[in-house]
């Protein structure tokens, strides 16, 4: 598993990061397949979205862009995890002006496929009649 915190291989997030305490934050995961990453530039666009919706400084798309395929061509098989945060600083609900949005990619295999979603028959669902 690889880890990059604003670029950097890092695990460590300052722990005045607005994405620990308040959640103040989004991500997107993609799959890598051969090294590629399925609608990346889908994805990228969604995030970039985001996090003007939530009034976050978007990082670079370009820089995202990269950093996801260097990525991705190291795993070649799983997915890759793009979180951005609003950044560190301030306490209280309302964020300081000016703040600098941390990004943060991590890479995945891929999840082992339960053996209900293999097994011949399928599942049952059904509607609970509890809200």
């Amino acid at each position: 598993m690889t880890t990059l915190i604003n670029g950097k291989n890092s695990e460590q997030l300052t722990a005045t990061d607005r994405g620990l305490h308040y959640g103040d934050g989004l991500f997107e995961t993609t799959r890598v397949h051969n090294g590629r990453i399925a609608l990346l530039q889908y994805h990228l666009a969604r995030l970039t979205e985001g996090c003007k919706r939530l009034d976050i400084v978007p990082p670079a798309q370009q820089q995202l862009e990269g950093e996801a395929r260097e990525a991705a061509q190291q795993q070649q098989e799983g997915l890759i995890k793009l979180i951005v945060t609003r950044g560190s600083g301030g306490r209280g609900y309302r964020p300081q002006v000016g703040m600098n949005a941390t990004r943060i990619l991590m890479t995945y295999p891929l999840p082992q496929e339960p053996d209900i979603l293999t097994r011949s028959g399928g599942i049952r669902a059904g509607i609970a009649a509890t809200r």
